[in-house]
């Protein structure tokens, strides 16, 4: 099997949560996306949908992505392929697979959900069967995206009935932070970026990025690179890696940034395009700021703050 068909199609539906009706829908073996407003079955290719988007009033900045996810939900994702749907509220995610290539307009299967296609549910499963790296894709802000190798291999292992070999909590890391209750917050950092993109003010207009297989920026598997927490793009198109120092040594993360940007103007970067690094850490740190001072022209260091107030 070659590493483009190891993939496994997420696709989050928030309105299950609650919503006796739809849960009987999915469980009968359908899955949906929304937007309403355009009839899908009737747009073949990706530039038809971002016309129909627009037409509706999409942001440029999201007409790109949402045309993306239309697109592949109608015309890319194929029968049999494996199909995961996180269901929100809920430990649970269901595994399944295509049933045929069939795209249908449903404006009764719900208000939100009416593009609908037919899955075989396969299995069950607890979130937390699977590794950090995988919770972390399968809790992606898209609503129909493809997942990496790593969670087409987890996602086999399930469906074979044995267990994800997990590595410890540290994955990935070159050194354990010396403030524990930082780490803790640290380790959901990533997903609060993600899923609270658009209020993130970065300074410049960013987008995540989002290649023509579907694999969005979130946790993006590189072929021999390792794999990058964020790739965003700025309004010209120009690459940035974004990584969270998260414990990871000083000079550590400033390498693997460096690495990062690397594979990524060998392998995605047109001629034109550029690639920068931004690193994201919690507090100041004197270490990494001298590293990133002798890269400053290609990297960047951005610190966060974490309001925690109890109300009566």
């Amino acid at each position: 099997m070659q590493e483009q068909d190891k993939q496994v199609w997420i696709i989050h539906m928030s309105e299950l949560r609650n919503n006796d009706k739809l849960h009987d829908k999915v469980n009968s073996g359908k899955v949906a996306i929304g937007w309403s407003e355009v009839n899908l079955p009737e747009l073949h290719d990706r530039d038809a949908i971002k016309d129909a988007l627009r037409d509706i009033g999409m942001p440029e900045n999201s007409n790109r992505m949402n045309a993306g996810q239309l697109f592949r939900f109608a015309e890319v994702a194929k029968e049999g392929e494996l199909v995961a749907l996180p269901v929100s509220g809920d430990s649970i995610v269901k595994i399944g697979r295509f049933s045929d290539n069939t795209l249908e307009r449903d404006d009764d299967f719900d208000e939100k959900y009416v593009h609908v296609r037919r899955v075989e549910w396969i299995k069950e499963v607890q979130r937390d069967e699977f590794s950090q790296q995988s919770r972390n894709t399968l809790g992606s802000f898209t609503t129909f995206c493809r997942g990496g190798v790593h969670l087409f291999e987890e996602v086999e292992t399930l469906l074979a009935g044995k267990v994800v070999a997990k590595r410890s909590i540290n994955e990935d890391r070159t050194d354990i932070p010396e403030h524990e209750m930082e780490f803790a917050f640290e380790k959901y950092l990533e997903n609060f970026i993600v899923n609270n993109w658009d209020k993130i003010d970065f300074g410049e207009d960013l987008s995540i990025y989002e290649d023509e297989s579907g694999q969005i920026g979130n946790q993006y598997a590189t072929s021999d690179a390792g794999t990058i927490d964020i790739l965003a793009q700025d309004a010209e198109n120009n690459f940035v890696v974004i990584e969270l120092k998260q414990g990871k040594k000083s000079d550590a993360v400033v390498g693997q940034v460096l690495r990062y940007m690397g594979w990524v103007r060998n392998n995605l970067a047109k001629d034109k395009q550029e690639v920068r690094g931004l690193i994201i850490v919690g507090e100041k740190d004197q270490k990494l700021e001298y590293a990133v001072k002798e890269v400053s022209e290609k990297v960047s260091l951005k610190t966060y703050s974490i309001t925690f107030d109890l109300q009566s």
